[in-house]
């Protein structure tokens, strides 16, 4: 009872000095509804010395706010907590049987004025998610999710695209990713990785007429030579590049070539970046079909494929700078059926020539 009748007194000596008033007169109603008449703001949990930031703030639990945690401006409505994980916790919630009924987050925005909105027009921001982080000093603004018009608006359409943008402040952040209205996806800056070695990136199922599944240019045939697939940044001359100049496709090794398919001329080289022909090597190669043996040559069908095979004898001999034949029968020149070890035929004109002599025409045999 002592206790009720102090806060009594010291409410009627709050009135009686005007430091407190009536909290009724700065409210009116409408039907069922009811809403502030006062030209200042409202504040819901922020004692009575302070002054809110927002036309609406409710501060849950902590002490009182500083100014550095209201941007410039006059905002709508500011929210704070402290201390314990929810006490600023912001929470849409709905129940519905209706599978599209949720709770949505609406920004919009026109030109004009709220009376009269126009429209928007193509690079206007619709809205923004902005992260904000304390510096010891100042808060900073290190990343944003922004929302453009994304292209010509009309009647029943305006198009949008989504723009992911990261850094350390204001001036530094910058797009790294977007989404366009057509859903094209653009990495502005930076490199995609895929955070597991067990991912991968798979495309739909090819039609026919269908676009590539990767380009490398957006337009030109005179673009900078590009690798298309390296090792890892320590090691990029490592792997397959394209030159687009050029028209080819070289495996590199530490940047020299190790093949090279030119696909202007319709050549592949091995160890050159130029073929001068269907298949140019530079180097030595080896075919193993199991055909291959010491001393055996490589020869080809009548459909060009070729094989190992043994070479027939050859019936001569070298001994110094001479060679004699090593056969046991005898030689014959124009003719297929040597008669005697040395036979010389010739059907018109002189037979051969010896010690600067023409020999006779016709059939000539020496011995």
């Amino acid at each position: 009872m002592k206790k009720q009748l102090l806060t009594l007194t010291a409410v009627v000596a709050a009135l009686a000095c005007g430091c407190l008033q009536d909290a009724t007169a700065q409210w009116a109603a409408n039907g069922t509804h009811i809403y502030n008449t006062n030209t200042g703001k409202v504040g819901i949990g922020i004692g009575a010395v302070a002054i809110p930031p927002a036309q609406l703030t409710v501060k849950g639990t902590g002490s009182t706010a500083a100014a550095s945690w209201v941007s410039a401006g006059a905002p709508l409505f500011a929210g704070f907590g402290e201390q314990n994980v929810g006490n600023a916790d912001y929470i849409l919630n709905m129940a519905s049987t209706l599978s599209n009924a949720r709770p949505v987050f609406i920004g919009r925005r026109s030109k004009g004025t709220l009376a009269a909105p126009t429209s928007v027009v193509n690079n206007d921001f619709l809205m923004s998610f902005l992260p904000s982080g304390y510096d010891g000093s100042a808060f900073q603004n290190p990343a944003s999710i922004d929302f453009y018009v994304d292209g010509a608006p009309a009647a029943g359409s305006v198009p949008a695209r989504i723009s992911f943008v990261t850094g350390s402040n204001s001036a530094t952040r910058a797009e790294r990713m977007k989404i366009l209205s057509g859903g094209d996806i653009t990495v502005t800056t930076g490199s995609l990785n895929m955070g597991s070695a067990s991912k991968t990136i798979q495309f739909a199922t090819s039609v026919v007429g269908g676009n590539g599944m990767m380009t490398m240019f957006p337009s030109g045939t005179q673009n900078d030579d590009r690798m298309v697939l390296q090792h890892s940044p320590a090691f990029p001359t490592w792997g397959l590049q394209y030159q687009d100049t050029a028209d080819r496709y070289n495996f590199l090794s530490g940047g020299s070539p190790v093949l090279t398919a030119d696909l202007g001329s319709q050549r592949v080289g091995i160890g050159t970046l130029t073929p001068a022909a269907k298949l140019d090597i530079l180097g030595n190669i080896k075919v193993t079909d199991g055909t291959q043996g010491a001393g055996k040559v490589l020869t080809s069908d009548a459909n060009g494929l070729a094989s190992w095979s043994t070479p027939g004898a050859i019936p001569w001999t070298v001994s110094g700078s001479n060679i004699y034949n090593s056969n046991a029968g005898n030689v014959g020149i124009g003719t297929t059926t040597p008669g005697v070890k040395l036979d010389v035929s010739s059907a018109s004109g002189f037979a051969a020539k010896i010690n600067g002599v023409y020999q006779q025409q016709g059939p000539i045999k020496t011995f």
